[in-house]
């Protein structure tokens, strides 16, 4: 989309704000864990919170090992024995798969722990990935901004300010990855159940999540174009010909001479993903536990334990994600 990647973001928000506006207004009539297949249940019956149900469970049973092989490949420089051949790219060794179930059986411990001290440690991850990418974007901004490329005319390719029109940035949207990442505010949903005031802290959960992500993707896209050197752009915009093992952020900071931050970007690299496996984690297991409330798995999955947490819907996941 190029310099009109912006307006991708914009949309992308829009569109994902629409959707959690409308389950803003039916989870905080409803908070109930699982939401997202428990809610169907109450509106629409068996076939459809079945479909809804199963498919959400599925993805958020993928969406820990994910995030768990992420932080494996950033860790490959400091643990080549991760990957057969020491290669980031390549397949996960004995050992390298070992360290997988490791940290997924991490995931259930601090959920099992309870709500309160799973909070405590998401909390702590989450305010770092607030601060961290808006302080990426300030370094940026003040170590390069060159506010030509916005319009940069590109000889023989196209340029401009949208030099692929509406449909470079609709495929941006959508192909580009846009719409993932906001789909984060799922798990406010996942969690309702165990919210105090749902009818304020749910909304409010929902929409602020999107509207901080807009900001700080917002303000690392302006960053990212502003801080790339034109003739990085001699063969247009779908072609920039810069690369580092850990992203475009780090291959920026490393031409801008900042190489202090690209240690730290190596850092968040294998922490954050980790914030996200185990919001995935927590999230799935009241997932189960709603699936077993409408019926779809057996019952001793609704147990909760001391901690006021589905415990056997955590085992379940866990053997799930190690076998995905």
């Amino acid at each position: 989309a190029g310099p009109a990647s912006l307006i991708a973001w914009a949309i992308g928000g829009l569109a994902m704000l629409l959707l959690a506006l409308t389950f803003a207004e039916v989870s905080s009539m409803l908070p109930v864990p699982g939401g997202i297949a428990r809610v169907p249940q109450f509106s629409h019956g068996n076939v459809v919170s079945m479909a809804m149900g199963f498919s959400a469970w599925i993805g958020y049973c993928t969406t820990a090992p994910i995030e768990v092989e992420a932080m494996m490949k950033y860790m490959t420089p400091i643990a080549p024995w991760l990957h057969v051949g020491g290669d980031s790219g390549g397949d996960l060794t004995v050992a390298g798969n070992a360290a997988v179930a490791a940290f997924l059986a991490l995931f259930v411990v601090i959920n099992a722990y309870g709500v309160k001290f799973f909070i405590y440690v998401n909390s702590t991850i989450t305010w770092a990935k607030v601060v961290f990418p808006l302080a990426i974007a300030a370094l940026f901004f003040a170590s390069q901004f060159e506010s030509a490329n916005f319009s940069l005319d590109i000889p023989d390719q196209p340029g401009g300010f949208a030099p692929f029109g509406i449909p470079g940035i609709l495929e941006a949207v959508t192909t580009g990855g846009i719409i993932f990442s906001f789909i984060g505010f799922r798990h406010a949903i996942d969690m309702a159940g165990e919210v105090k005031n749902p009818r304020f802290t749910i909304p409010a959960a929902l929409i602020l999540s999107i509207a901080i992500c807009l900001v700080i993707y917002g303000a690392l896209q302006v960053a990212f174009i502003g801080a790339l050197d034109p003739s990085e752009l001699a063969n247009g915009w779908a072609n920039i010909e810069i690369n580092h093992r850990v992203g475009p952020l780090s291959a920026i900071a490393t031409v801008l001479g900042i190489l202090w931050l690209v240690s730290l970007l190596n850092v968040a690299a294998v922490i954050f993903p980790f914030g996200g496996g185990l919001v995935a984690f927590g999230s799935n297991a009241r997932l189960a536990y709603a699936l077993a409330q409408n019926g779809f798995f057996p019952k001793f999955i609704q147990r909760i334990s001391k901690h006021g947490v589905p415990f056997p819907a955590l085992i379940l996941n866990f053997f799930a994600a190690i076998v995905l």
